[in-house]
């Protein structure tokens, strides 16, 4: 006798329940929800599910999700019917007017959609018995099967001979010098500091580490523009610096005229700087700049990488992430650690490199300015460790190249261009000790590569 299927259709109640959370307090509930791995597939009602992919759509785009922008998304997609209409928004808004049980319907919901997984593995194994007649490959498909459903090995894997087999193709395309065709790697913008540095990997955590004002966020940002121009899907998440400015500043190093000057710019430098607004709005580069927490960068990245996966995922700074914070049950350093472990974590999860900024302590500064070391990392421990590469900004007293000094007391107007060294002080599978030199133009915040002829490098100057 066939054992009739188990009614595994979530309750209607808790996704309903979990759905009005989301719309109670969108900014809150979402990174709760999808760091603990909820997808659209948690939901078994049809109308559910597309109330999910709006609302998360909505907070993928920065804008709040609630029963008003839920229903206008819907309306302009043709999904209103589909959701319910009014009778299912009010249904869904109804339910839940706090999120207090938030908790309980992901818990709730989670175990509904595993138990279906399991269910859906086991009928796919009777199908797969039918065929197999060697009990051995059976219970290895069971067993791919059945880690699939429950979270654990992913079926697509690749053992251990395809993973020498990938890399031993990847040590050939480097001898050869041949184009990275899988984006295994992410390259600096400038050739030159490639060669000397090695592109970012994905999965890497890179931390670029300076005093302030030497231009740690300008090169992040030349970096993070450079590869959104070249068609790579790029997240910034900037807790220092707003959105506004950041574009301000990426159509200054383009065009090359100073925004805090535009105003009494020649007509032809207004229009250069225009012209290059207009270049800055790149489907592929999102940026970011209300999220202070751990939890919520987490959140957009999973979120946006989803949709189409991330090539980089770039957070100035470290240090303004709430998370880093001491409380009375721990250190600074000891929050700092859980934070940089949790962005390691992050850029494995996600194949993605991760660059992130950080400062130094005064004691290098107090020392002769000398050039940094590891332990001049604020907070430094967990940071050294964590990290897969870190890099160095270092503006010396002195510019080798033309005998000017340079006082760490000017301001802009005094020092308008800067002799910066970019130091691999780690370089976990890439080396540590490389130098290259740049020239910093504070004014459009412009890195270009320092040469006794002046910034120069094989290709274009970078300009983001």
């Amino acid at each position: 006798m066939t054992t009739p299927p188990l009614n595994l259709t979530a309750s209607e109640e808790t996704e309903r329940g979990l759905l009005g959370c989301l719309l109670v307090d969108s900014a809150a509930v979402f990174p709760i929800a999808i760091n603990a791995g909820l997808t659209p597939d948690w939901f078994s009602l049809a109308p559910h599910r597309i109330a999910y992919l709006h609302a998360l759509a909505l907070y993928r785009a920065g804008h709040v999700a609630d029963v008003v922008t839920l229903a206008q998304a819907a309306t302009a997609a043709g999904d209103f019917s589909a959701l319910g209409g009014n009778a299912g928004l009010v249904a869904i808004s109804n339910y839940a007017i706090t999120t207090a049980h938030l908790g309980k319907f992901l818990e709730d919901l989670h175990a509904l959609h595993r138990r279906r997984l399991i269910d859906r593995a086991g009928r796919a194994l009777v199908e797969l018995a039918a065929q197999k007649t060697d009990a051995g490959e059976l219970l290895i498909a069971a067993r791919r099967e059945f880690d699939a459903a429950t979270g654990g090995v992913r079926s697509t894997e690749p053992n251990w001979p395809q993973v020498v087999a990938d890399f031993a193709a990847e040590a050939r395309r480097i001898i050869a010098r041949e184009e990275d065709a899988k984006n295994q790697t992410l390259p600096w913008p400038w050739p030159s500091l490639n060669r000397a540095f090695l592109p970012l990997r994905r999965g890497e955590l890179c931390v670029i580490a300076a005093r302030p004002s030497v231009g740690k966020s300008s090169l992040m940002r030349a970096v993070a523009f450079a590869a959104a121009r070249a068609g790579r899907n790029v997240l910034i998440e900037s807790i220092e610096v707003s959105a506004p400015e950041i574009a301000a500043q990426a159509a200054s190093s383009a065009s090359g005229v100073s925004f805090s000057a535009l105003a009494d710019a020649h007509a032809r430098e207004q229009a250069d700087f225009l012209a290059a607004v207009e270049t800055l709005a790149l489907p592929n580069l999102h940026v970011f700049s209300r999220d202070a927490t751990l939890d919520a960068i987490a959140a957009r990245a999973k979120a946006l990488h989803a949709t189409a996966p991330l090539d980089l995922l770039a957070i100035d700074y470290l240090g303004l992430i709430a998370d880093c914070e001491s409380s009375r049950q721990d250190t600074k350093a000891s929050a700092i650690g859980r934070v940089t472990k949790g962005l390691k974590r992050l850029a494995g999860e996600l194949n993605v490199p991760l660059i992130l900024l950080a400062q130094l302590n005064r004691q290098s500064a107090q020392t002769g300015n000398r050039e940094p070391i590891l332990t001049d990392l604020r907070d430094s421990g967990d940071i050294e460790q964590d990290a897969d590469r870190v890099v160095f900004l270092h503006r010396p007293d002195k510019d080798p190249l033309t005998g000017r000094d340079q006082s760490q007391f000017e301001d802009a107007a005094d020092r308008p261009r800067d002799f910066v060294n970019a130091i691999q002080g780690k370089g976990r599978n890439v080396g540590a000790g490389q130098i290259f030199s740049f020239y910093f133009t504070r004014a459009v915040a412009r890195f270009d590569p320092a040469t006794r002829q002046g910034p120069v490098d094989l290709a274009e100057p970078v300009k983001f």
